[in-house]
Parts: structure tokens; sequence; C-alpha cells
């Protein structure tokens, strides 16, 4: 299976080399996700995938089931469009077993206030409502009042802006776009997204699947 590289491919050691080229041959994702937890340090989770550190500035991300492997070519595709708030992806496998990314510090929700001066919970209700408004889906129910001037502000934001534009042109599912967990911030202080491959068909299977909860 062959691996690609996008913009500055990453020098690996012959060690890792080896082990990436043989987590790329392995059909069963379950046994390359258990290949991968042996030889690498884990960092996070979620939904279909595993991440592990690699090194100190990039993360590997590994697909524990088909919809991972999926979650992962979706990503790869995404990045290749060039949106500057996504994490770089530097180095992937054709068959989306595993992909490294780019590795930035993970944000909370007192730090997205200290940056962008408004609200996170706001900002997020207000992102899945017009998504969702646009793209003509079911309007997202804001059911606790955000004031007209915090509307007002958020919605006038470049950084709101293009995450709306960016889930309306790719049809995306907000709602997993926008959770904390899902941003990042660089070290210049700039928010990014960090996990951005989930495709709207593996949302509508995990909110059924009661991932999500209600606002």
């Amino acid at each position: 299976m062959q691996t690609q590289k996008i913009d500055n491919p990453l020098i690996l050691s012959d060690k890792r080399r080896k082990i990436l080229d043989t987590l790329s041959e392995m059909n069963e994702v379950v046994d390359s996700d258990d290949y991968v937890s042996r030889r690498f340090t884990f960092y996070d989770s979620g939904a279909f995938r595993n991440v592990y550190k690699l090194g100190r500035n990039y993360v590997l991300k590994v697909a524990i089931d088909e919809d991972g492997r999926e979650h992962n070519l979706h990503e790869i595709e995404l990045s290749k469009k060039n949106y500057y708030f996504l994490t770089k992806i530097y180095d992937y496998t054709e068959n989306g077993n595993w992909l490294i990314a780019e590795k930035v510090a993970k944000l909370d929700r007192p730090q997205f206030c200290n940056v962008f001066n408004f609200h996170y919970y706001a900002w997020e209700k207000i992102v899945i409502y017009e998504v969702d408004t646009k793209l003509n889906r079911v309007p997202y129910e804001i059911r606790t009042p955000i004031s007209t001037i915090e509307k007002k502000k958020i919605l006038s934001h470049k950084f709101t802006k293009d995450i709306i534009n960016f889930c309306v042109e790719n049809k995306l599912a907000p709602r997993d776009i926008v959770k904390v967990s899902s941003l990042g911030m660089k070290k210049n202080r700039e928010v990014c997204v960090i996990d951005y491959g989930l495709t709207y068909k593996e949302y509508i299977k995990i909110n059924e699947e009661g991932m999500y909860g209600g606002d």
C-alpha cells in the first residue's frame, strides 16, 4: 500500500518508517491499532480513531474501524483545500489506516473565551444553527438565550464566518467541528481545528447512538 506525502514530507527514522510501512499493509484496522499501541505512546482518542505521539511536533492518527478509515481519508481530502485554520497533514497511507498531522496544544473553553472575547457555548450554538439552516437541515434549537449584542459580535468575527463557510462548502456536521475537543491552539495563539474528518453520514450514525447530548 503506497504512502503519500503532502507538503514538507517528514524525515523519520528507518525504524519508524518501517513500522508505518507495515501498518500500511494491514487490512484489519483492529490489528493495526494494536500494532501501533505497542510501539508508540498513546495521546488521545475519538469515536473512530486513536491518536499517538510522534515526537514533539506531530501525532499519528490510527483508524480503529472502517469508519475511522473513512474519517482519515476525508480529513486528508479536506486538508488539501488549504483552509488556514485546519492543522496540517504531512503523511498518510492510501487505505486510510493512518495519517501524520501537526501537533498543537489542546484548547479549553476559558482559553477560547480569552482569545475571542465571547463565550464558547454561545459561539458553538450559533455556528451549529447557522450551518444547519444554510444546508436546509432541521435547525438546531437554541434553548439558552443569547443576547443580540453577543450574537452580532460572534457572527461578525472572521473565524466564525470562516468556520460556517467551511462546514457549508463541505457539507459537514458542525456539531462535531465546533466541539472544544476538536479545537486546538498554535504557539502564536491562533485557534485551529484539529479533528475535522467526520462525514455527515458518520455524524448521523454516532448521533443516533447517543454520543452527543442536548443543549
